[in-house]
């Protein structure tokens, strides 16, 4: 056990209290989320990955662990969508919300060990309301694409197991936070799951890479705006297949939108790019959200 003496701050006693008190439950069970997942690893240069997770109601979160391939490393919100609150105030950068770097320790024996990307304890753990769902952000800040993981840390209810006085206290902070007054006029939202937002600008003549294809997964397009800077002509790519005929003259200065219906508008063949062709070197930028399924 850890002597409370030896804990240097008010953040560090609540986070060793917290995981004091998740230790001795008997009705809880350990689940890590990880994220993106495995279709997903990389993500574009700028772009924000969506997704929702499903945990059983009255989940705790109650630990962040990350890495970063990229130095300028990703920014993450958590919102639960029973509260419609967020976990941070703002979108933070995962260095102030993980552990960083790596923690030598010994164990009983004397042995040392040592663990790489250590956990962040919240001092105060997030509640899952229902319907049991939270909603993630991660933006890559790199200027390239990033291969970066976030994981997320529950302490889930298990209904078949016995409870102690450690579980009686964890439903005592589930029915507060179940209770608390909500804010009226903040309508509960839907997003769309595991949803990628990628912009892009592109000016080079010939094939352009928007979204590489992953194997064994298929790129879903639910959303794709355009906007074109110089007639030229403009085809939709499905690697090296059209996905709809070409735009021929797309005029200067105008775009084209294809709205988020809640359908794909377009699902590209497994293991292929999506790929926007211009005629010429000159600018077209929009964005494009879309699934890997």
């Amino acid at each position: 056990m850890l002597d409370l003496q030896t804990i240097p701050g008010p953040y560090h006693r609540a986070a060793h209290s917290m995981g004091e008190l998740l230790q001795l439950t008997a009705g809880y069970r350990p689940y890590v989320a990880v994220l993106p997942d495995q279709y997903a690893g990389s993500v574009a240069a700028g772009a924000t990955l969506e997704t929702r997770l499903n945990v059983p109601v009255g989940s705790l979160l109650w630990a962040l662990s990350g890495t970063s391939k990229a130095a300028a490393g990703f920014s993450v919100q958590l919102t639960d969508q029973g509260s419609q609150k967020p976990l941070f105030s703002q979108a933070t950068d995962y260095r102030n919300v993980t552990g960083q770097g790596s923690l030598s320790y010994k164990d009983c024996s004397g042995a040392v060990h040592t663990t790489a990307s250590p956990l962040h304890i919240l001092a105060k753990p997030m509640v899952v309301l229902a319907p049991g769902a939270v909603d993630v952000q991660i933006t890559n800040l790199a200027a390239a694409a990033n291969l970066l993981q976030l994981c997320l840390h529950f302490a889930c209810p298990d209904s078949g197991a016995p409870h102690n006085a450690a579980d009686q206290a964890l439903m005592r902070d589930y029915a507060l936070a179940a209770r608390a007054v909500r804010d009226p006029g903040t309508p509960v939202t839907k997003s769309e799951p595991n949803m990628n937002h990628v912009p892009f600008n592109i000016s080079a003549a010939g094939d352009n890479v928007i979204v590489a294809g992953s194997p064994g997964a298929a790129i879903a397009i639910y959303e794709l705006d355009l906007w074109n800077v110089a007639v030229k002509t403009i085809t939709l790519m499905d690697g090296a297949t059209q996905l709809r005929g070409p735009w021929t003259s797309f005029p200067a200065s105008a775009g084209t939108v294809y709205a988020n219906t809640g359908k794909p508008h377009f699902v590209l063949t497994p293991g292929q790019s999506f790929i926007i062709n211009l005629s010429a070197a000159t600018g077209l930028s929009g964005f494009v959200r879309y699934r890997m399924e």
